[in-house]
């Protein structure tokens, strides 16, 4: 069963949103600590989003270091309780509601086939622990060719990693822009 959204919460899902929505392409960096509902905040933002696209068909996609958790069984738990069994479908790393989809791969198993046009959000799990080979190589190109929004949920590490240098360039953008 899904929890209602803290005010944070809230915030953080309208930005995401308003992003895909209107086909921003913006890239997110969420830093939330431990227990303070980055899942539960991911799973109704892609619950929404599947929701919204039942007919005309969302491509989602969540990316997680081997061994991450990942928001699968809480995008499960939310469709069996509220969509009709035939609209509705679960595989081994995916989702479907609809004609919409939301996949689920390791930073392992991405490669040139999901490089790919219609992605409306990618999610990043754990984004402190992507290497930079992975970020620069996957991650990025992937937000870039297909235009679709990308948030980046991690914790501070080192200062160093992908996530923390996106989230630097992202508060010096926002001095400028606002957004």
């Amino acid at each position: 069963t899904m929890h209602q959204l803290t005010t944070y919460q809230t915030e953080i899902a309208r930005a995401i949103l308003d992003s895909v929505l209107n086909e921003r392409g913006l890239t997110f960096t969420v830093e939330i600590p431990r227990g303070g509902g980055v899942r539960e905040l991911s799973a109704q933002i892609e619950h929404l989003l599947l929701t919204l696209h039942l007919n005309d068909g969302a491509n989602l996609l969540r990316i997680a270091p081997p061994g991450s958790a990942d928001t699968r069984q809480r995008v499960l738990e939310s469709r069996q309780g509220g969509a009709p069994v035939d609209l509705w479908a679960a595989e081994l790393r995916s989702v479907r509601l609809g004609r919409s989809i939301h996949r689920f791969l390791t930073t392992e198993e991405l490669g040139p086939t999901v490089l790919q046009h219609g992605l409306g959000l990618i999610e990043v799990a754990d984004a402190q622990l992507i290497s930079d080979k992975v970020f620069e190589s996957w991650i990025r190109p992937l937000g870039d060719t297909a235009g679709a929004t990308t948030v980046l949920y991690g914790q501070p590490l080192n200062g160093e990693t992908p996530f923390e240098l996106t989230k630097q360039r992202n508060r010096e953008a926002e001095v400028h822009d606002g957004v």
